[in-house]
């Protein structure tokens, strides 16, 4: 009974929020819920034990498209969309929101399948309440700092999550090209099966940073670059003497990791290599991970950027174009990070002498302003609207016809993106 008002009062008030059009509707719901049945989230654990995929997805980057990629292989290899928070609300609240969203009045599931992005903060919480079959491990970088601290804080934060899993066989997908990823090798015991996967010829580097340690000799599930297009890149994907050639329609060498995590868990669960490719191109992006909104007629092109390693990474895609206009929308909330110091770390010299004209929106446009400055780029080519949705406006009305438009939003300002006139 209090699981059935739970859910009623939760739907009611995401009906509420989605008809006022005062938000998202992505975490308030699950409060909702939570406030009237605080098991909301662990009285779902029996019914998706008798599901084939109930997978975790966690790290700093990736976990989005990860997922999103993760859960279409599922869909077209079943035919049915296992349960995914595809829009990103990956804290515990959120968690609780897609169950309110993919219940009926009965709190009957739509799918006994589930495939979650969990922010690594959150990890724990939820893994005590909900135990998933698999967890795949993206990567650690620095992320947050106000919440995660430094990197060594983000892995304990993980380990403490897959100890909260507890008993069971699970299967830990785990990126070999991560250095601290592949450390939880040694601190994993018998309850769980430790599986990993590699890019071998793409290296992310950031400072200190970096993706490409693979010393594990032993068969991995891997993927390999063919060719770059401004569209995607053409990958192959291999394990043991099976391979199959893919075209991944997302374009950014940190796309290839997140393809390849979802691919070696749909593989260790029995997809074939036939229904992986066909879901992996058959994939449409998660809002903000190259998104494409038209607008008036224009294309903008939308890219989250939330620490320093992916911000430099999407900076290093749109450096590859000429003639282009570059929206950056910074906010300070709790979900984006109070502290923008990160903004320092990132490499917007990159984007410097590149002939590109810039637009500082959100709550600390004054700050990725500034940041510009001593990157080297022109204060003649730096415009600063604290106001988002018409700074896009403004920017899509003076934008010529052939110059790219790029906006790069931190988290709530992707939000707010995605709940406003422009994709009406």
């Amino acid at each position: 009974m209090k699981r059935f008002l739970a859910n009623l009062t939760a739907k009611s008030s995401r009906f509420l929020i989605e008809k006022l059009k005062i938000g998202s509707g992505s975490a308030f719901p699950g409060r909702v819920a939570l406030a009237i049945d605080p098991m909301f989230i662990a009285s779902y654990n029996k019914s998706f034990n008798s599901g084939r995929f109930n997978f975790f997805i966690t790290g700093t980057n990736g976990k989005t498209t990860s997922s999103g990629i993760l859960a279409n292989i599922i869909k077209v290899a079943t035919n049915k969309s296992p349960i995914s928070n595809a829009f990103g609300a990956n804290l515990y609240y959120g968690i609780a929101s897609e169950l309110v969203n993919s219940t009926n009045i009965n709190c009957e599931l739509s799918s006994n399948d589930f495939v979650f992005e969990v922010d690594e903060a959150a990890f724990r919480s939820v893994a005590k309440d909900l135990k998933p079959k698999a967890v795949i491990l993206t990567n650690i970088f620095r992320d947050q700092l106000d919440r995660f601290g430094e990197i060594n804080a983000t892995q304990k934060l993980i380990e403490s999550g897959i100890k909260a899993i507890g008993q069971g066989k699970t299967k830990i997908f785990l990126n070999a090209n991560d250095e601290k990823i592949a450390q939880f090798e040694f601190l994993l015991d018998d309850n769980f099966e430790k599986i990993f996967y590699r890019v071998d010829n793409v290296e992310i580097s950031f400072k200190e940073e970096s993706l490409h340690k693979n010393e594990h000799h032993e068969a991995m599930f891997t993927a390999s670059l063919v060719k770059r297009t401004v569209k995607g890149s053409f990958i192959k994907l291999y394990f043991k003497d099976e391979s199959i050639d893919v075209f991944l329609p997302i374009a950014g060498d940190f796309n290839i990791y997140n393809a390849c995590a979802a691919a070696v868990a749909a593989f260790h669960y029995g997809i074939s290599f036939n229904d992986i490719k066909a879901g992996i191109e058959s994939y449409e992006c998660a809002f903000g991970r190259g998104e494409k909104i038209i607008y008036d007629n224009k294309e903008l092109n939308i890219f989250l950027i939330k620490n320093p390693a992916g911000c430099t990474e999407v900076i290093n895609f749109v450096s590859q174009f000429d003639s282009s206009i570059v929206l950056i929308a910074i906010n300070d909330n709790y979900a984006d990070g109070r502290d923008v110091s990160w903004l320092w770390d990132a490499q917007f010299e990159k984007l410097a002498c590149k002939g590109i004209k810039f637009v500082c929106s959100g709550s600390r446009a004054y700050d990725i302003a500034l940041r510009l400055k001593y990157a080297g780029v022109s204060i003649e080519d730096i415009e600063v609207k604290e106001e988002l949705i018409a700074s896009i406006k403004d920017l899509v009305v003076k934008s010529k016809k052939d110059e790219n438009l790029f906006v790069l939003p931190t988290y709530t300002a992707l939000l707010e993106i995605n709940s406003s006139s422009l994709k009406s």
